[in-house]
């Protein structure tokens, strides 16, 4: 699946510009930004809400897509219950309603699957819409926020689950949320948006994320180490014999290339560099 230079226009005004990426082998894609990055309206064209734009969406529209953006949407004076046949039943589709069962027992909804969902708290709410949207066992699942009303058991629970459910089905799921500790979490790519401009591309397969590397040279090195360094990774800055850098790689593939230079750090020091830094930094 690949998305090549979208565009998307409001009243003249620019929401996505030249949006490009692909999903491959990752299960779960982390998509941040603040409130108006471009993030909602990205994710409707992805499941097809939003028809009209520029640019090109491939690999899409042969998957079965489920998707919960914005509020749930569901019928208050009707239960759980009613909500999740009904829903399920208007998809067209066979459904496995013992595995249903499962994820009503799963998400710990089975005390109040039969009660009226205008009784629900906004995180049963969401719940119930998890529920309805991964019993259609979709190829690609779109969450927007899908803990937001949820207390701290019941989000640990359902980003658990969402990563059982990613890995067993090989479904690639979607997700944005404002709390990135979630993000980082559960994904193992995150897509950085900010004023409808893709800015960053981070790799957290196996937690191998970006890491700031300090390092101290003897002068007459330092002007060769910089070229090398800024030729590969991304320079932070540099002071007299000190560099500091971030890398996406492993730590000696940097010191390997120096020494093809003949260039040997007299001191090096690693540290984690958050994806809450990396998004504050961004």
């Amino acid at each position: 699946m690949f998305i090549r230079n979208v565009n998307k226009t409001y009243n003249k005004n620019n929401v996505l510009n030249n949006i490009t990426f692909n999903i491959k082998n990752e299960n779960i894609v982390g998509l941040v930004g603040k409130n108006g990055a471009g993030k909602t309206t990205l994710l409707k064209i992805l499941n097809g809400n939003m028809p009209i734009y520029r640019g090109e969406v491939s690999g899409f529209s042969d998957k079965k897509i489920a998707s919960i953006i914005e509020k749930p949407k569901l019928y208050g004076n009707k239960t759980g219950r009613f909500n999740l046949t009904f829903f399920l039943k208007i998809q067209d589709q066979v459904i496995d309603w013992e595995f249903v069962e499962h994820l009503i027992n799963d998400f710990q909804m089975k005390n109040y699957i039969n009660r009226k969902v205008n009784k629900y708290s906004m995180g049963m709410k969401q719940l119930l819409s998890l529920i309805i949207a991964i019993a259609q066992r979709p190829d690609l699942l779109i969450l927007d926020e899908p803990t937001n009303g949820m207390d701290a058991k019941n989000t640990q629970k359902v980003l658990s689950h969402l990563t059982h459910i990613a890995q067993k089905y090989n479904m690639i799921i979607i997700i944005t949320s404002h709390k990135l500790e979630e993000i980082e979490q559960i994904c193992e790519r995150v897509l950085i948006m900010e004023n409808g401009n893709l800015i960053k591309d981070i790799n957290l397969k196996n937690k191998l994320y970006a890491k700031r590397i300090s390092l101290w040279f003897l002068k007459k090195d330092l002007d060769d180490a910089i070229a090398l360094i800024e030729s590969k990774h991304r320079l932070i800055t540099t002071k007299d014999s000190y560099i500091e850098c971030e890398i996406e790689e492993d730590y000696y593939s940097l010191l390997k290339d120096l020494g093809m230079k003949n260039i040997y750090p007299l001191k090096t020091k690693e540290y984690s560099y958050s994806l809450k830094e990396q998004y504050l930094d961004s």
